[in-house]
């Protein structure tokens, strides 16, 4: 595996369809996510209005 930088996920895990539709695949998923390396420094807290005004706004 290439080694990468610890980065932070800046929004919320959402599956497409309902978690037990394909099971080894979401297992799969929480598995490698819960492997990744947390990021240094201060948490953040996903402000979910603020991130919703921001797409309105870059898509139009």
């Amino acid at each position: 595996m290439n080694a990468h930088q610890p980065h932070a996920l800046t929004r919320p895990i959402q599956f497409s369809h309902r978690i037990g539709s394909n099971p080894v695949a979401n297992l799969a998923l929480l598995k490698a996510l819960s492997q990744e390396p947390l990021a240094s420094g201060e948490a953040f807290q996903y402000d979910l209005v603020e991130s919703l005004e921001q797409q309105i706004h870059t898509r139009i």
